[in-house]
């Protein structure tokens, strides 16, 4: 028997794919049965659970948070991606984070460098809505195995 983070580790991090103007970081084939658990937030960090396969969970961390949103309609998970290049120029979500962090309190108005570290990071249900938005800097998974099955 694969141990299930070795199981995982190969199937969800084989390679981020495009899909659109999204970076797609673990689409819907991975996440089948997928299900939100709890998140907890402090100024800095945002940490998400996700429960897949009943057996394993996947703890998503975002570092450096600017903006978060969650909408609780559905805890049914299909993608977790990046808003790309694109898509970002457009973006009211991310400029009003950006905006925010980059006042320039003497000019009156944001001075935001076009080279910031920020992301827009999305994790959307099946129905298509989105779950969270975030505005954070980077992002980590981790799996944590709750009794050593792999996912088949």
């Amino acid at each position: 028997m694969v141990p299930a983070q070795a199981f995982c580790r190969a199937n969800f991090f084989q390679e981020s794919k495009i899909k659109g103007f999204m970076k797609m970081i673990i689409d819907k084939k991975n996440l089948e049965n997928a299900k939100f658990d709890y998140f907890e937030a402090n100024n800095t960090n945002l940490s998400i659970s996700i429960n897949l396969c009943n057996k394993i969970d996947l703890e998503i961390m975002f570092s450096n948070i600017l903006k978060y949103v969650y909408r609780s309609d559905n805890n049914l998970i299909s993608e977790i991606a990046e808003k790309t290049n694109n898509e970002l120029e457009q973006s009211l979500f991310l400029k009003e984070a950006l905006s925010k962090f980059y006042m320039d309190d003497h000019r009156g108005y944001p001075d935001i460098p076009k080279d910031h570290p920020f992301r827009l990071f999305l994790i959307t249900t099946v129905d298509k809505t989105s779950l969270f938005e975030i505005v954070a800097e980077s992002i980590t998974m981790n799996f944590k195995d709750k009794n050593e099955r792999s996912c088949s």
